[in-house]
C-alpha cells in the first residue's frame, strides 16, 4: 500500500509455493486416525480425582496438565467413550 512489493509473491507475481501449501492444507480436513482405540473418560477422571486429592503441589500440577492435554491438545471426541453420552463436554 505504501509502494512495496507485496512480501507474499515471488519474482513472478505468484504465491510462494510455501504459502500456497500452506493454504492447502488448511482448506483439506483432518480425519481421525483409524487405529485409536477409546479410552472411557471414567479414566481420566479417576486419574484427575486421584492426582489432585495429593498434597505434593507436582501431583495437583501433573492433574490439571493431564486435563488441559486431554482435552484441548488431543481431540476428546475420538479418544473418549462412553455408552450414554459420547460428547467431551
Amino acid at each position: 500500500m505504501v509502494g512495496s512489493n507485496n512480501p507474499r509473491l515471488d519474482a513472478y507475481g505468484k504465491l510462494h509455493p510455501e504459502l500456497k501449501d500452506l493454504q492447502r492444507s488448511y482448506s483439506k480436513a483432518d480425519p481421525p486416525p483409524e487405529w485409536v482405540k477409546p479410552i472411557p473418560i471414567q479414566l481420566v477422571r479417576h486419574a484427575y480425582d486421584l492426582l489432585s486429592s495429593s498434597k505434593d503441589v507436582f501431583q495437583i500440577a501433573m492433574a490439571d496438565l493431564l486435563v488441559i492435554g486431554f482435552f484441548f491438545l488431543l481431540r476428546p471426541g475420538e479418544h473418549t467413550y462412553d455408552r450414554e453420552n459420547n460428547h467431551p463436554f
